[in-house]
Parts: C-alpha cells; structure tokens; sequence
C-alpha cells in the first residue's frame, strides 16, 4: 500500500458524502479512470468492523457508485467516535464519519463554541431592547 503525503492509501476512488440523516450515511463513490468495478469496501470503528456498506451502481455513470450504511446503535456512546469506510483491498480510508454524543461533550470545544453563540445571542437581543427604550420616539 503506498501512502500520500497527508498520510492516506492512494487510491483511485473518491467517496463523497451526500447525505447523513437518521443514522443513514449515504454518499457517492467515484473512480479517477475507468474502473472494472466498485472495490470491496469495509467500515471499521476503533478497530472493530462492522456490516458492509451497500454499494449499488448509478445508473448511466460508468464509474460512480451510491454507497449507504447504517451507523450501528451498539456502536454508539459517549464521546467521539469515527466510523472509517475503507478500500477493502488496498486499505485506503476513502472516507471518516466523526460522531460525538454524550455528557463528555461538555468539554468538547465545539460543544463550548455553541454555548458561547448562545449566550452571545441574548447578549444581542438584550442590548438591542435596551438600545431601542433609549432612543426617543418618532
């Protein structure tokens, strides 16, 4: 397997995310070059595989694939988690799924910038109240 400069397999796919709703990760699998077929995808999360994501071809697209999988409920828990799709053969991560759930999200940084949006946002809304009861009528 040779590596690219960021670390990653190469590989001549590219797995794209289209959609990500109800625990259903759908995204689009593409060859660089003429491809004979799909390659053997895998889903690994901390080590452990899980079912096979469904890889069905786009019809009228030669070299484009639909790939879906359910994200396991007894995968989930708390804090992070990444779900990996992998090139079965090659072992080439084509794509990364990153889940964070849980009360250790309270000293996630992104959990804090949303906070932080929050109170700024009534922050906003009481200056501008008090704003808008000082300035006269007109």
């Amino acid at each position: 397997m040779t590596e690219t400069a960021s670390g990653a397999a190469s590989t001549p796919f590219e797995l794209v995310k289209t959609r990500f709703q109800g625990g259903l990760w759908e995204g689009r699998l593409t060859a660089r070059a003429q491809a004979a077929g799909a390659p053997a995808l895998r889903l690994i999360q901390d080590g452990t595989d899980h079912p096979v994501p469904r890889v069905t071809a786009v019809a009228g697209a030669p070299n484009a694939w639909d790939v879906r999988f359910a994200i396991p409920v007894s995968a989930l828990g708390e804090g992070v988690s990444v779900f990996l799709v992998t090139d079965a053969e090659t072992g080439a991560v084509l794509a990364r799924v990153p889940l964070l759930a849980g009360e250790d999200l309270a000293d996630d940084l992104r959990a804090e910038v949303a906070l932080l949006r929050a109170e700024l946002d009534q922050l906003r809304r009481a200056f501008q109240a008090a704003m808008r009861a000082r300035l006269p009528d007109d």
